[in-house]
């Protein structure tokens, strides 16, 4: 009987722990898709913006300026015309970086895709905002660059997914800041962009610009930083390709530095162009010939700072990913 009894609480204990286990075993089966859903978004990449790299002074795109624009989901790229109904629209940031829906339209164009808006032809580009919105600009207002005159306007390309804003034959597009910035004294300055620009025959300007231009030179795949005198040179870019190039301009006349390479290695020490302190207007501006085509993705400009290294690296690796082209 106690043999018994003892066998009965034996087979009550093992009961018990088969029990537990089975119990635990099911929360842990349970469980596992929640777990593995919360790794995988928290391992998931999120977006980020040359803004997440260095704060500029002033910035645009057709992109986000950095993971927090994303987010917020507010912001205007840029504005553009409808080339039948001239009717115009913001388009505002998606949540991946890219560009969401048009708004603030002035007939009835809102909600829409860029390519529902613009019908499956070119638009035109009325405004490309300045995503810092630190209102930089003389009398402490955003430096929106703007073309109101349509026949001066540049397209933003069907051809190009509507990814590209492009200049091509004999119009000179400038778009410009409605009020000047004045550079800090210290006249130390870095500029990016991202171009592509095909068939030079004269010189060829298409990135945003503060006296210190990043610029394709009249000779084939240079791509040059400038500012009121000699400029410092990257070679070897393949024409009607896109380049994201970082350029370094020192006042000082000691330093300039251009780089469009995955890689970039230390600044050279050279005779600098002269950056200007006076105030200036930022541009988006494309000379242009009956032969050119110049397109454009991004751009900005940085004062009083010059970039190191490895944070132009991470700007062209960032902005070369994005947009999909490998650095040369």
């Amino acid at each position: 009987m106690d043999r018994g009894g003892r066998g009965q609480r034996r087979d009550h204990g093992d009961s018990a722990v088969t029990r537990v286990a089975g119990v635990a075993l099911a929360l842990i089966l349970h469980a596992a898709p929640a777990l593995a859903w919360v790794a995988q978004r928290a391992a998931a990449p999120g977006y980020t913006g040359p803004g997440d790299t260095i704060a500029f002074t002033a910035w645009y795109g057709l992109r986000a300026y950095s993971a927090a624009v994303a987010a917020a989901g507010t912001q205007p790229l840029i504005r553009i015309r409808n080339t039948s109904t001239s009717e115009l629209c913001d388009v505002l940031v998606a949540s991946n970086g890219g560009m969401g829906l048009t708004s603030n339209c002035t007939g009835a164009g809102a909600g829409q895709t860029v390519a529902a808006f613009c019908g499956g032809v070119d638009c035109k580009v009325h405004t490309v905002y300045d995503q810092v919105a630190g209102n930089a600009c003389v009398g402490a207002t955003t430096c929106n660059v703007v073309q109101a005159t349509a026949g001066n306007q540049p397209a933003l390309s069907a051809a190009d997914s509507y990814s590209a804003i492009t200049a091509t034959g004999a119009t000179t597009v400038v778009m410009t800041s409605t009020n000047n910035y004045a550079p800090n004294a210290a006249a130390k300055m870095t500029l990016m962009g991202v171009g592509n620009i095909s068939n030079v025959a004269s010189a060829n300007i298409f990135v945003v610009a503060i006296n210190a231009i990043n610029r394709a030179n009249i000779v084939a795949g240079n791509w040059v930083l400038t500012g009121g005198g000699a400029g410092k040179t990257v070679g070897g870019l393949t024409e009607g390709a896109w380049h994201t190039a970082v350029g370094v301009m020192d006042g000082s006349h000691t330093n300039s530095w251009m780089c469009a390479t995955a890689s970039c290695g230390t600044p050279a020490a050279s005779a600098a162009p002269t950056v200007l302190t006076t105030p200036n207007k930022f541009q988006l501006v494309g000379i242009v010939n009956a032969a050119t085509i110049n397109k454009w993705r991004e751009g900005g400009v940085k004062d009083n700072y010059a970039v190191t290294s490895a944070e132009a690296s991470a700007l062209n690796g960032n902005s070369s990913a994005y947009w999909g082209f490998t650095p040369p």
